[in-house]
């Protein structure tokens, strides 16, 4: 089990753990342990059936196995094998003139989607060492990174709304009780809750902005290994050879700054190119 799928699981577990605790001390907040054991349960399918959830979304069907491509599933089939994968991702086609590759699932059902303009692009060895960067993916689970990023952000924001709730309740009940006890700031206690209530959603904002930049350092970190695992199955050469094409017929987005970069899933182009001539060394 990879280190990322035992996060998700840890994650999931506490979460849960502390809805349980919750729901022990506030009976409305059965509601939270329900909703939170569904995103948990709908993640993890989606998760478990993101392969062919994929392949229907972006309208891809089976790569032919003819004389243009016969080369590349041979090597699929082999170099799977040599990366331990449980079974060999089948290879999927979407007809889109943007330079991209897709891998979904998990080593026990995966799958490789490649756009047209890809394929018109590469020659053999870097498609080849593309397919490579896409199996790493689907050997360390990468995919779990959104099911992990669906749970953080949709836990934070629904015990944020729970919270917010009984804080802005129990001003109201605390308003009335001092009213029917003939006392004089009717409203105060209401209007402490509230900004008390407004406070604790700015805190999940910034936790929330937090985590998911911490998983997108961790993205990045994930398509340093993949570019690595493609350069060892292929060469450094071919690999740096798939990117240079990729900014070449994409186009390369100027990072606009600190921010950006922090929210990036992957890394700049120069920054990968860089890692690769370090590890070729």
């Amino acid at each position: 089990m990879t280190y990322l799928l035992k996060v998700v699981l840890n994650l999931c577990l506490l979460v849960g753990i502390f809805a349980l605790g919750l729901s022990l001390v506030v009976p409305s907040a059965y509601a939270l342990v329900l909703g939170l054991l569904l995103v948990v349960a709908v993640a993890g399918v989606m998760y478990l059936v993101s392969a062919p959830l994929m392949v229907f979304m972006m309208k891809a069907s089976p790569l032919a196995q003819d004389a243009r491509f016969a080369a590349l599933h041979d090597h699929v089939i082999r170099d799977a094998a040599q990366m331990g994968l449980a079974r060999v991702p089948r290879l999927f086609v979407t007809d889109s003139p943007v330079f991209n590759a897709f891998a979904a699932g998990h080593p026990a059902n995966g799958a490789i989607i490649f756009s047209t303009g890809l394929l018109k692009s590469l020659g053999d060895a870097e498609l080849r060492a593309v397919a490579g960067h896409e199996m790493a993916h689907i050997k360390h689970h990468d995919n779990a990174l959104g099911v992990l990023n669906v749970v953080t952000v949709f836990a934070i924001r629904v015990v944020t709304w729970v919270l917010f709730g009984m804080i802005v309740l129990a001003g109201i009940a605390l308003d009335m009780a001092l009213g029917m006890m003939g006392g004089t700031a009717a409203g105060k206690s209401t209007r402490m809750g509230a900004r008390l209530g407004l406070w604790l959603r700015q805190i999940s904002e910034w936790l929330i902005a937090i985590a998911v930049a911490a998983l997108m350092g961790v993205s990045r970190e994930n398509e340093f290994r993949a570019d690595a695992a493609g350069a060892k199955l292929v060469s450094p050469v071919a690999m740096a050879g798939a990117l240079i094409t990729m900014d070449r017929v994409n186009g390369s987005a100027p990072v606009a700054g600190w921010m950006d970069r922090l929210y990036r899933s992957h890394p700049e182009t120069e920054e990968r190119l860089t890692a690769l001539r370090k590890g070729g060394a």
